[in-house]
């Protein structure tokens, strides 16, 4: 029994040419996505380094007297605590730009798919 559907064309197989005209997106978006790993793990590092030498003081850590990092106590771990809680908000917001515009990217294809479909 023959289809009613005529067969597809070799250009309709690969499906619609985005081309370049999607690549400064592509590049934002992992440009973004690196951004949001570096701030979620280096950040968060950094935060609990300095939340470190906050409390205990440079002096127990390094053996060296350095005059601007002195023992502030909880002052410190609330200070690392914050800098821990912006990062990962920074970083997850970053994080969810770069999937925001992987999205607008797929919407595009999909949509350029079903135009040809029809």
């Amino acid at each position: 029994m023959p289809s009613a559907m005529p067969p597809e064309t070799e250009s309709q197989k690969k499906g619609p040419k985005l081309g370049p005209k999607y690549g400064a997106l592509r590049t934002v978006a992992a440009m973004y996505r690196v951004l949001g790993w570096v701030l979620l793990i280096g950040g968060s590092a950094l935060s609990a380094a300095a939340a470190t030498f906050a409390t205990l003081g440079a002096h127990n850590l390094l053996g060296e007297d350095i005059p601007q990092i002195t023992p502030t106590g909880f002052g410190g771990v609330a200070a690392g605590v914050g800098g821990m809680l912006v990062s990962v908000l920074m970083g997850l917001s970053a994080l969810a730009f770069a999937d925001i515009c992987y999205l607008l990217i797929d919407i595009r294809t999909n949509a350029a798919k079903e135009t040809q479909a029809l």
